[in-house]
């Protein structure tokens, strides 16, 4: 997805063998192809089963770090609704706490993004 190099990131993660892998690193491995869907070819009902796959795959447990990859995992399907005209108030919500308290600038700037969206679609100002 670097530098709009598409091609590259999806021969890249189908080179992965992700059913070897643990259902975590699946979650992000499903994750990143969500995003390629959302932000890099406009695939959004793609992108939106990619990131369900993604929280589905990664039932996170109480581990130092699980509340942020929760929070990661939820602002992806939260986005990928919003990108699919379906936020719903849980989807809203969750973009707008993301985007109020995370501390990573990537996860902020997908939340604002999706509140825009969202915003637009509803006919307000983003």
């Amino acid at each position: 997805m670097i530098y709009g190099e598409l091609d590259g990131a999806r021969r890249e993660l189908n080179a992965v063998r992700w059913e070897q892998r643990a259902p975590l690193v699946q979650g992000y491995g499903a994750s990143l192809a969500s995003y390629i869907c959302l932000l890099g070819t406009g695939e959004f009902e793609a992108g939106l089963a990619a990131a369900r796959k993604a929280r589905d795959l990664t039932q996170l447990g109480s581990w130092p770090g699980a509340a942020n990859s929760r929070v990661y995992f939820e602002t992806g399907v939260a986005l990928a609704e919003a990108l699919n005209g379906q936020a719903s108030g849980v989807a809203l919500t969750r973009l707008e706490q993301t985007a109020a308290t995370t501390r990573f600038p990537v996860q902020r700037l997908f939340a604002l993004y999706g509140l825009g969206v969202a915003a637009r679609r509803a006919g307000g100002h983003s």
